[in-house]
């Protein structure tokens, strides 16, 4: 394999084998450590995506249900589906998402009512997305290792854990499946036209032109599967304004940015003005925070999630690798600011939104990992100088590239044992409630308190306990209240008006489910 060095824009002889080469890097002369190799390099590095990705999320790989899910797994086929296309598919708010009941209905199609293949979806959702990232760092780099590298922490990130193991969640994944394929075309398109200004042959408008089609459909569908992608057209300016400058005055770079992404721009706000259209500007129940302070707070949350741990040991690693990333801005600084800007700019669309979850950081989460990947450019400088005499120019990044990744892969693989446990835990409520009552009457009222929302960062009940209680039973029960706390006592009164009436109660000290009372009886529990 061979490697190639390039310093800045001055052209090196360098010695492989008995000869000298001379090279110049086309597109990107100021990244002081490239690494370009064959293609075998890089369908290696794919192919070693393509497996890890599964095996670190295996877990997630399972027969368990949660929350929202036991409203969609065998649920919604294609008629249901389509119906999304003028309708909210938000449970009480305002989402124009149509393409994520259409990828349910695929999986109903093959899978029927079995979670194990809508599961097996989102994982290969994500390892396909893993891929796209890497064969996308490695045209902005310009080089196998810090591409590969970024690929491996973008897919290792523990906030994409619920995307991934949440079957009623997948919305962003399937969005940045199609926001990746836009990129991909987006960057086809504009080496085409470099090669036809630079006047290389075999290249046509008409290729051009298809590479320009597949971009905006394929944005088209992002946006129909998650309104996050509205950013998309700025991260696609900074990186035109920041990586593509090419020195150029900022107002020079700022109108070529605009002129090249315009179409998609204009895309953006024809859905803009159809969500408006379709929800009367209304953004359903949402709590919005719009006010400086709570803005701050989402924004430092959006940090604190991004960089895994860094509030404890792991901050004095975060440190190092920005100190080497700034030692080495004067040949990184394009990449450095664009990565930056990625951060900040992905998390445009939800910094008014009260909280934080961790699908909101869909686009931010592809630039922190280029940020860190950005350490592996000193690996690949001493790779390609082989000067011994200086190892300290590749351990210390090494050890930090080491240090992420195998502690990302750690916290994914946590979070996944997270989901796991949660999905016991629902099953076990279900299963103890069908235990106790293999059948209600037609007119029951069930009240169930103290229900779990969460074990730990995984979901259980906080919404979907009535769709599941009604799925486990194969009947419709007109009335079913459960509640995060015990209810008081007037509470319980004013819903067990009616009869026959239940009271359960989950008892997470124990595990388990009680009843509190039923018609004609207490229980000794009360």
């Amino acid at each position: 394999m061979r490697y190639i060095w390039v310093t800045g824009p001055v052209l090196r002889d360098i010695h492989t084998g008995n000869r000298l080469l001379k090279t110049q890097l086309v597109g990107f002369d100021r990244l002081r450590a490239a690494c370009i190799t064959d293609r075998s390099a890089t369908l290696l590095c794919a192919a070693a995506l393509a497996l890890l990705v599964p095996l670190a999320f295996a877990p997630a790989l399972n027969d368990y249900l949660l929350s929202d899910s036991f409203r969609i797994v065998g649920l919604i086929d294609f008629p249901a589906a389509l119906q999304y296309f003028h309708d909210t598919t938000g449970f009480g708010r305002n989402e124009f998402r149509p393409l994520i009941p259409l990828s349910y209905a695929v999986d109903q199609m093959i899978w029927g009512d079995q979670p194990f293949g809508y599961h097996l979806t989102s994982v290969l959702i994500h390892t396909a997305n893993s891929v796209l990232m890497f064969l996308i760092f490695l045209r902005l780099t310009k080089a196998v290792l810090p591409g590969f590298v970024a690929g491996v922490l973008f897919a290792m990130q523990p906030a994409h854990h619920s995307r991934v193991a949440w079957i009623a969640a997948r919305d962003s994944a399937v969005c940045l499946f199609f926001l990746l394929i836009c990129w991909l075309a987006y960057l086809h398109t504009r080496e085409r036209e470099q090669a036809e200004l630079a006047g290389a042959a075999g290249t046509t408008r008409g290729g051009r032109r298809l590479l320009r089609g597949v971009s905006l459909a394929a944005f088209l569908l992002a946006l129909m599967s998650y309104e996050g992608a509205v950013a998309f057209p700025l991260v696609l300016m900074a990186m035109e304004t920041m990586v593509y400058g090419d020195g150029a005055p900022w107002r020079q770079r700022l109108w070529r940015a605009v002129k090249a992404t315009l179409p998609l721009l204009a895309l953006t706000a024809i859905y803009v003005a159809w969500w408006l259209l379709l929800f009367r500007g209304s953004v359903g129940s949402y709590d919005l925070l719009i006010t400086v302070k709570g803005m701050a707070a989402n924004f430092y949350r959006l940090h604190y999630r991004l960089f895994y741990h860094v509030q404890h040991w792991l901050g004095l690693a975060y440190l190092l690798a920005f100190y080497w990333l700034w030692r080495e801005r004067k040949t990184l600084r394009p990449l450095l600011g664009f990565s930056i800007a990625l951060i900040w700019i992905g998390y445009l669309p939800y910094m008014h939104v009260r909280g934080f979850a961790d699908r909101f950081t869909m686009l931010s989460a592809v630039g922190a990992a280029l940020l860190l990947g950005l350490c592996a450019t000193s690996v690949a400088q001493y790779c390609n100088s082989r000067r011994a005499a200086v190892p300290g120019l590749a351990i210390v990044p090494l050890a930090l590239i080491l240090l992420f990744s195998g502690y990302y892969a750690w916290g994914t693989g946590r979070r996944m044992k997270q989901w796991v446990a949660a999905g016991e835990k629902a099953e076990a409520l279900l299963a103890q409630l069908q235990q106790m009552h293999p059948a209600f009457p037609e007119d029951a009222t069930l009240l169930l308190d103290r229900i779990p929302t969460m074990h730990e960062n995984a979901y259980v009940f906080p919404t979907g306990l009535e769709a599941a209680i009604r799925r486990r039973y194969r009947q419709e029960l007109p009335e079913i209240h459960y509640f995060p706390a015990e209810v008081t006592a007037e509470v319980r009164e004013q819903l067990l008006n009616q009869k026959p009436s239940y009271h359960f109660r989950y008892m997470p000290e124990q595990g388990r489910l009680v009843q509190i009372s039923a018609p004609d009886r207490i229980s000794a529990n009360r």
